[in-house]
């Protein structure tokens, strides 16, 4: 898996050319923030929408995927339920990431961006990238984490220290 990172501005988004997106949706937290946020202006609400409908309640497991219209250059959304922010821990985090980057692989995206889903205390920045490159070891992939300045600065030191970059 080779990692870069996109900023989490829609014109960064306009000039990627990449296949896919994905982000998580929690149970407990509308509207929706992160990619799911950014996602959700771009499509007109299109997100939080789906989750007033009850088509998507981000409950643990869930999945919803479709094509994000022409206000995005992504061929296709994947958003995944993430149960309740307030419970999540490094265990549950793990497997959040370990099923995105699955479901990315069973959709064939070779070049996708991923918002990391945690930003609690129970999961810091370079705990989270420990985590991702782990989960993703092996994987023949170029994955955008969006992620903030901040953020980047600190997950890049660990990306380049384990020389893992996307082109």
């Amino acid at each position: 898996m080779r990692v870069a990172f996109l900023a989490p501005e829609l014109a960064r988004w306009d000039a990627s050319s990449l296949d896919g997106l994905v982000g998580w949706v929690f149970s407990d937290e509308r509207p929706p923030r992160g990619v799911a946020g950014l996602l959700d202006w771009r499509t007109c609400g299109r997100v939080s929408r789906l989750m007033q409908s009850g088509a998507l309640l981000g409950e643990l497991g869930e999945a919803m995927l479709f094509p994000p219209g022409h206000g995005l250059p992504f061929r296709m959304a994947l958003l995944l339920g993430a149960g309740a922010r307030s419970a999540q821990d490094e265990a549950g985090f793990r497997d959040l990431v370990r099923d995105g980057l699955e479901r990315a692989q069973r959709l064939g995206l070779r070049r996708f961006a991923m918002g990391l889903v945690a930003r609690n205390p129970a999961v810091s920045p370079l705990r989270a990238i420990e985590v991702l490159l782990d989960e993703g070891a092996g994987l023949d992939v170029d994955l955008f984490l969006v992620e903030q300045p901040a953020a980047q600065k600190e997950m890049g030191e660990v990306v380049r220290q384990r020389r893992i970059t996307a082109p």
